[in-house]
């Protein structure tokens, strides 16, 4: 009977019913899910320039708000249903992906799929992540997949996987330098890399440059979370930032003898939090 069965469809209905049992004994949702109920709410009710006012990432409101009106459900179900059906896809993409590279063990990335703790205990949360991990691996998935055959249509689904993944979180654009990484390291004629690198990137090149010249046209402006991940990212913004701090640092905690030094002992200790970590 075991060898019968598909160890990512196991994985995907194991999921579901662990996630039931988690919901079940769920008193309230958590503070971030309130706050995507109450933008939904906000969405259905008054439209979209006041949700966004409420939270400025409306995608995954804006799904549970769809699901509400459609259904008829309450926002809290309809959000709970979109996350357990994402985290039994979550589960079963990491089977796929898996017995794609080592087709012997897909039922032991069943079982860790099932147990694993870093997204597991949050079986009974609403939370943005679910979107964001499901479609980062389900742009893995079609890479792996891709790159045996690679096609235009095949990195156009790898392309728009990470996109929708960043309608969760911002974060999986990072997904776009690892795939760029990932062919410049691969061996292989530089006219291969560069069409390789043209099939996976070129949304969102395209659409960089398209956001770029609107911004700076001012036909749009950046802001809220969008310009916070920008300032992260601008090299003078976080030396402005880390010299703000190293000073605050040499003022309130070293004494006379090791101010000057501030910068360095702060460098070096956000350093050693990595192998800590």
């Amino acid at each position: 009977l075991v060898s019968s069965l598909d160890p990512a469809w196991v994985a995907f209905v194991g999921s579901l019913v662990l996630s039931a049992i988690a919901i079940h004994f769920m008193e309230d949702p958590n503070r971030d899910g309130m706050l995507y109920i109450q933008t939904a709410d906000i969405f259905n009710s008054v439209g979209f320039t006041a949700a966004r006012d409420s939270f400025d990432w409306l995608f995954f409101p804006i799904c549970i708000a769809v699901v509400s009106k459609f259904s008829g459900v309450s926002y809290e179900v309809s959000g709970y249903a979109i996350s357990v059906f994402m985290m039994a896809c979550i589960c079963a993409t990491l089977v796929r992906i898996t017995a794609h590279q080592f087709s012997n063990a897909a039922w032991c990335a069943c079982i860790v799929a099932l147990s694993l703790p870093a997204f597991n205990h949050f079986r009974d949360f609403l939370i943005r992540e679910f979107g964001f991990w499901l479609f980062c691996l389900l742009s893995l998935l079609t890479a792996m997949r891709w790159v045996k055959r690679p096609t235009w249509m095949a990195g156009l689904v790898v392309q728009t996987f990470v996109g929708i993944a960043c309608l969760f979180r911002l974060e999986a654009l990072t997904m776009y330098a690892a795939l760029a990484l990932w062919q410049l390291v691969t061996p292989q004629t530089w006219r291969q890399r560069s069409l390789h690198l043209s099939m996976l990137l070129f949304l969102p090149l395209f659409g960089g440059l398209i956001l770029f010249g609107l911004v700076a046209v001012n036909v749009i402006n950046i802001s809220g979370r969008m310009a916070s991940y920008a300032s992260a990212v601008t090299p003078a913004d976080v030396l402005s930032r880390f010299r703000l701090a190293s000073n605050q640092f040499s003022t309130t905690v070293l004494n006379h003898y090791s101010g000057g030094e501030a910068a360095s002992i702060l460098f070096f200790g956000l350093l050693s939090m990595i192998p800590k970590k």
